[in-house]
């Protein structure tokens, strides 16, 4: 569940549930259903029937659907979790508690992709003190 429509692709209408029951027992209405996916170095997890519920104030992820959907275990202790891959044990994504939550680790990168636009040429060559076209080059074959 996000409270965040930009995090989802393919957003159409939730047919059949209303609400969902928070914590202390409120209803928060569902706006609409869709895709994301969670990015995390070299794994690419999607994840389809995501519900759009704007008054939510933090991403959810239900444990047992990622495990249901993906050869994955989860492990938590006190202080930290992680997801491995189910045959060889390779982590994929970890993360960190923050009071009765865990958290994925965020990775800045994936912000700044979704922030910034690459920029044209020229606001390139303003931003790196003025280069040499050369030297654009070089850096746009790397």
């Amino acid at each position: 569940m996000t409270g965040t429509s930009s995090m989802l692709s393919n957003i159409r209408q939730c047919l059949g549930i209303d609400y969902v029951l928070i914590g202390d027992g409120s209803p928060l209405p569902i706006h609409g259903i869709g895709d994301s996916v969670i990015k995390k170095k070299n794994i690419t997890l999607p994840l389809n029937n995501v519900l759009l519920v704007p008054d939510l104030t933090k991403n959810l992820l239900f444990v047992s659907q990622l495990t249901k959907h993906f050869p994955v275990n989860c492990e938590f202790s006190n202080v930290d979790f992680c997801v491995k891959e189910q045959e060889i044990g390779e982590k994929m994504i970890t993360g960190r508690r923050k009071g009765d939550l865990y958290v994925l680790s965020s990775m800045p990168e994936l912000y700044f992709s979704h922030r910034f636009k690459s920029g044209s040429a020229n606001i390139w060559h303003q931003r790196l003190g003025h280069p040499q076209t050369v030297a654009l080059q070089l850096l746009k074959n790397k």
